[in-house]
């Protein structure tokens, strides 16, 4: 039988293999599922390549869990454009950003809760295409907040309109 976490991560794969590096034009659109089927969106911002502009980080509400979701990131070029760097699974209330860097971009560590009793602890870099997994471990839930330091974010929620599209 095949494990919500395997099929999820299949999920993943697909996802990075179809859309790579990739330019877009309106992240909302890209992410959003089904014009008026998702419940909203949840964003935040992060700068992942040290330009000082920070990068964009965006969710469908629909498809997120108490233990957290799908994150799709976004470079913002500051031309209306935006490059597609990825997804990972996360928590933005168990989400770091790492000094380390892959290709130019820094890595990226997320607890993923599971049960009551554990989770999965992800540290993901850039592979010059896209946001992977370099390594992944089952943790105790009562020892993540000692393998990760998460930020403070404040994400925010769209309702069932696309009132943040550009």
């Amino acid at each position: 039988m095949i494990s919500t976490l395997n099929t999820f991560l299949l999920v993943m794969l697909l996802l990075e293999m179809a859309h790579g590096n990739t330019a877009i034009s309106n992240p909302y659109k890209f992410v959003w599922s089904g014009e008026g089927q998702a419940s909203g969106l949840v964003r935040f911002f992060q700068d992942v390549n040290d330009d000082g502009t920070p990068d964009l980080f965006l969710g469908a509400k629909s498809l997120l869990g108490t233990g957290g979701g799908t994150f799709h990131i976004f470079k913002v070029e500051g031309n209306g454009r935006y490059q597609y760097l990825g997804s990972i699974e996360m928590n933005p209330s168990a989400f770091e950003v790492l000094s380390t860097k892959g290709n130019r971009l820094r890595d990226l560590k997320s607890y993923w809760h599971l049960s009551a009793n554990e989770g999965v602890l992800s540290t993901f870099s850039f592979d010059g295409t896209a946001y992977k997994i370099s390594s992944r471990n089952k943790i105790k839930s009562e020892d993540f907040m000692k393998k990760i330091s998460p930020l403070s974010i404040k994400s925010e929620e769209s309702g069932k309109r696309l009132n943040w599209a550009p």
